[in-house]
């Protein structure tokens, strides 16, 4: 993926807008993924900018059709999907939070 911010600056160059997945990280620590539809890097910055939660680095996963969010119940049902097109793909990178029992 592409850093678009690192020790809490922007530091990307512009490219269209697509579907994105991004993974931001704060200097305490936490997570924070976002599946967002029509984005550029710019707007994607800012998003995580105007969150103001000290984020320090911002990766750029991968994007278009391969962009997709999961999310399952405590049955392990899918409960929410986006994506850019209704049928699953393939993807080359994926990240998986799984709660333990």
């Amino acid at each position: 993926g592409r850093v678009l911010m690192k020790d809490g600056k922007p530091c990307f160059s512009t490219t269209g807008a697509d579907y994105r997945t991004v993974v931001g990280i704060t200097r305490d620590g936490d997570l924070i993924i976002l599946a967002i539809s029509s984005a550029n890097y710019a707007f994607i910055t800012q998003i995580f900018m105007d969150m103001e939660l000290d984020i320090d680095c911002v990766l750029n996963l991968d994007g278009g059709g391969s962009t997709t969010l999961h999310s399952l119940n405590e049955n392990g049902k899918l409960t929410q999907m986006i994506c850019e097109t209704p049928i699953e793909r393939e993807v080359a990178d994926a990240i998986a939070i799984v709660k333990k029992k």
